[in-house]
């Protein structure tokens, strides 16, 4: 817990200025410099305003302090493999198992896939190697039926290898379920949580909870979101396999949760929601350690707490912010101000460093905080609209997903200021 600060102190962005700073005022200028100071007085009104912000006013979105990116290459992408995950289904979702051996991919139901004959529309969830592609298949596979959120989550943990899903259930449909009235869909919802390890299922539960997921790093809880109250996070306790059950309940935000993660330690939650707002929330007590609320019309895209557990990056709309625990602090950019050409995010890299964009012309990284160029890949004329993308933990592999069924693994190669490798 030494990265987490009390409650009591507010950070830098959100503390009132003090009661003596202000702008030094100087002799009034002659006329001849009148013009010539036009441009610095605005350069004060500004600085006057953000002076007099109150304590809990949003962080600026300004324009970024620093120039157009230029397009300096300081890492190189490089084809490493290709292979159809499933051809005609969408990839909607990627990650890498903690040990990077193994890449998973959801496949959404066959909505796009001209051979469809079923009625029931199914979820799939498949595992390939890295390095060879073979796939890698999960026994029992994982139910099928009616999927609303059927995100996974992978265990953070050094050693394991724990994948948990959530479903909606159709053959278990019961004419008194209500559990779907919130998304306007009947039917048992289910958990499973699978040992990739040794291919077993570890647990079939059926519970009214649902995406997104967030497993602890011991493997013992995981953190989902009930249906019924989804503005709620419910902690799942794995430990008795048999009758897993919800030992706790916590409810900071006061709207939809649409993204968890869990820190290093496993003692806390970073939360977003559609509240506009982003959590760090005590585990043990259901308090909140840090709190950070962005001026936005739209729901996060992307959130990532990094590996070391300092960092939070997330994506609202067009504006990147980047959330420093230990120093408190946080900077914002927009897309739009930064980039030379239009790109879509992704994905961010584990240690918060990099996000990776889709472009009409294939995928780029940019640097997280500065928006900076790094690097770029372009992909063949005519290529799949690219869905999602997923970096492995060691940030050495960028995996892309496209509507067509392909998984490309692309060589993250980077470059030190010498020129290096």
């Amino acid at each position: 817990m030494s990265f987490f600060r009390s409650k009591g102190k507010d950070p830098e962005w959100l503390r009132p200025p003090d009661d003596d700073a202000g702008p030094s005022r100087s002799p009034a200028p002659s006329i001849s410099e009148r013009g010539s100071q036009a441009g610095s007085h605005r350069s004060e009104d500004s600085s006057i305003s953000k002076q007099q912000r109150k304590w809990d006013d949003p962080p600026d979105e300004k324009e970024p302090e620093f120039p157009m990116a230029q397009q300096v290459t300081t890492m190189v992408l490089a084809l490493k493999n290709k292979f159809a995950a499933i051809t005609g289904f969408e990839v909607e979702q990627l990650g890498f198992t903690t040990s990077d051996a193994h890449l998973v991919c959801r496949l959404p139901p066959a909505m796009n896939n001209s051979t469809r004959t079923s009625g029931v529309l199914s979820s799939q969830i498949v595992m390939f190697d890295v390095n060879t592609m073979r796939r890698k298949n999960i026994r029992p596979a994982p139910s099928g039926g009616l999927r609303t959120h059927g995100d996974f989550a992978l265990s953070p943990g050094p050693g394991l290898a724990m994948m948990a899903t959530a479903f909606r259930m159709t053959e278990h449909r019961q004419a008194d379920d209500r559990a779907g009235t919130s998304d306007g869909v009947s039917g048992c919802p289910r958990v499973e949580v699978f040992d990739l390890f040794t291919d077993k299922r570890r647990i079939k539960a059926d519970v009214a909870l649902r995406g997104p997921l967030a497993c602890m790093p011991d493997g013992s809880h995981l953190a989902a979101i009930p249906i019924r109250t989804p503005s709620r996070i419910a902690i799942l306790d794995l430990r008795n396999e048999l009758r897993p059950v919800i030992s706790r309940l916590v409810q900071v935000h006061s709207s939809l949760v649409t993204h968890l993660s869990v820190t290093p330690d496993g003692t806390a939650l970073v939360s977003a929601s559609t509240d506009g707002s982003i959590r760090m929330t005590s585990l043990q007590s259901g308090r909140t350690l840090r709190k950070a609320e962005v001026d936005t019309r739209v729901p996060a895209s992307l959130v990532r707490l990094s590996m070391d557990g300092d960092l939070v990056v997330s994506v609202w709309g067009r504006q990147v912010y980047s959330w420093r625990l230990n120093a408190d602090t946080m900077s914002v950019f927009n897309l739009d101000t930064v980039r030379q050409s239009e790109g879509w995010p992704l994905a961010i890299s584990p240690d918060g460093q990099h996000l990776a964009c889709r472009t009409e012309d294939g995928i780029d990284v940019i640097d997280a905080e500065t928006g900076l160029f790094r690097a770029d890949y372009p992909l063949d004329a005519g290529h799949q609209l690219i869905t999602t993308a997923a970096f492995s933990h060691n940030n050495r592999w960028l995996a892309l997903g496209d509507y067509g069924g392909q998984v490309t693994v692309l060589e993250v190669i980077t470059a030190t200021i010498d020129g290096s490798c």
